[in-house]
């Protein structure tokens, strides 16, 4: 339910900055001339790490601690499943960090090159990821949200239809327009604000690295 998306937090705020150091470890030169693809090997070869981060999630939204979740998965029959699982999801979040980084770093390159320079002073690296993260973080939040909506639905009926439970209630919750329209705004509201703040760090990073 759109509500349930913030539930598990911590796990969440994990994965955005394990994804977003994954982004910040690619070269500039990478990044400038193949944004998308680079954001997409990123996260497809560490899909593990990342799917890791998104269980832990979910098991929040269905009431059950970190602990309890990590416990579920220590041992043969668990790993078996986390590695089935991991499977389906390693595609749907190479898309989703090329929607995001991918779109950052694509859309930096049509900033003014006096944008993209690393300002001369903390006050000059602060005030432009300051401009940068808020002019990049919505326009990104809304193309990450339609195709993490997407994404998500698509792996919930491939879930069910691979007999983890019914196919037609799924397909009758999920397409649905008014619970699609409720979890794309929920969705848009948590990855705005996400987003802007992550990038902001980004830049200020990335700025302070190649002054």
């Amino acid at each position: 339910a759109p509500l349930e998306s913030y539930a598990g937090g911590a796990a969440r705020c994990g994965q955005k900055g394990f994804s977003a150091s994954l982004n910040l470890l690619v070269p500039r030169e990478v990044k400038d001339q193949s944004p998308f693809a680079a954001s997409a090997a990123a996260g497809f070869a560490f899909a593990p790490a990342l799917n890791a981060f998104r269980i832990l999630q979910l098991g929040k939204i269905n009431m059950v601690s970190y602990q309890r979740t990590c416990l579920s998965y220590a041992s043969p029959a668990g790993l078996a499943k986390f590695a089935k699982n991991t499977a389906l999801f390693a595609p749907g979040e190479a898309v989703r960090m090329m929607t995001c980084f991918g779109t950052k770093d694509a859309l930096m390159n049509f900033m003014p090159a006096r944008l993209r320079e690393p300002p001369a002073t903390a006050a000059g690296v602060a005030e432009r990821s300051l401009l940068l993260a808020a002019a990049l973080g919505p326009a990104v939040a809304v193309v990450e949200t339609s195709v993490s909506l997407a994404t998500e639905t698509a792996t919930l009926l491939n879930a069910q239809a691979a007999g983890e439970g019914s196919l037609h209630e799924a397909m009758a919750l999920a397409m649905r327009p008014a619970y699609l329209s409720r979890c794309w705004v929920a969705l848009l509201a948590k990855n705005v604000l996400a987003n802007s703040t992550t990038f902001f760090f980004m830049f200020a990073a990335d700025f302070a690295s190649n002054a």
